[in-house]
């Protein structure tokens, strides 16, 4: 599916979004992480909309500190271009900040998973049936 040469697919998107853009109606431009920048700097440049980018991982989580290549650029660019930044994470907020030099105002945290989520206590019940193991679940809630 990612086969070839994927920056250059990225950057096709970006031109296809863009070009499909002045076909919608929207209010705000919403973009993930760095294959999505591109598109998302092109829709505004068009429009003017604000551009918010919802960040789950960085080029310098994946590559380290020294790693600034073509990604990089697109990460720091779209965060640059961005109005407003949604890391998933403080941690990520301050990788944003120091590596990328992209100001605190424009950073606010977003974590993954805000819905509290009540546990439970799950038990696998193993059966032989003609020869196969068929499994079935029973939850039971915690008090």
């Amino acid at each position: 599916m990612y086969g070839g040469d994927v920056i250059e697919k990225v950057t096709v998107f970006g031109k296809l979004a863009a070009k499909l853009a002045h076909s919608l109606d929207f209010d705000v431009i919403h973009a993930h992480d760095w294959m999505t920048m591109i598109a998302g700097m092109e829709i505004k440049a068009q429009t003017g909309k604000p551009l918010v980018v919802h960040i789950h991982s960085l080029e310098i989580d994946r590559g380290g500190a020294h790693s600034k290549g073509w990604v990089y650029q697109i990460e720091k660019k779209g965060m640059e271009t961005a109005d407003v930044l949604m890391p998933v994470s403080d941690f990520t907020g301050n990788i944003i900040r120091e590596h990328y030099h992209i100001p605190g105002h424009k950073i606010h945290t977003v974590h993954n998973g805000i819905r509290p989520v009540t546990p439970f206590k799950s038990e696998k019940l193993a059966e032989r049936k003609n020869g196969f193991v068929c499994w079935s679940f029973n939850t039971t809630k915690r008090t």
